[in-house]
């Protein structure tokens, strides 16, 4: 991704630094979706890693593989060649 989208990103992900409740749904090559309650999301620009933390779960999304994301509401849709990513905040 270039340093623009980077920065883009910490904006977008601001507003899901800390979700009560997120569901994290796949679609494409792998489908499903899982819910963690007190997450925290944050975007680590060394490495380049969308990092979500909980008590019982860490998931982490290298962004070199990431070719577009949007904000749509309470959702954020994160796109990778074969996999779409979307973070969606429950209440």
């Amino acid at each position: 991704m270039s340093r623009f989208l980077e920065k883009n990103l910490n904006k977008v992900l601001m507003d899901f630094q800390n979700v009560e409740k997120l569901e994290i749904e796949f679609e494409n090559n792998l489908s499903g979706n899982i819910i963690i309650k007190d997450a925290k999301i944050t975007y680590n620009e060394k490495n380049g890693f969308i990092n979500i933390n909980a008590i019982d779960a860490h998931f982490s999304i290298n962004t070199t593989l990431v070719y577009r994301y949007e904000k749509i509401k309470n959702t954020i849709i994160i796109r990778l060649d074969n996999l779409n990513i979307y973070l969606k905040k429950k209440n």
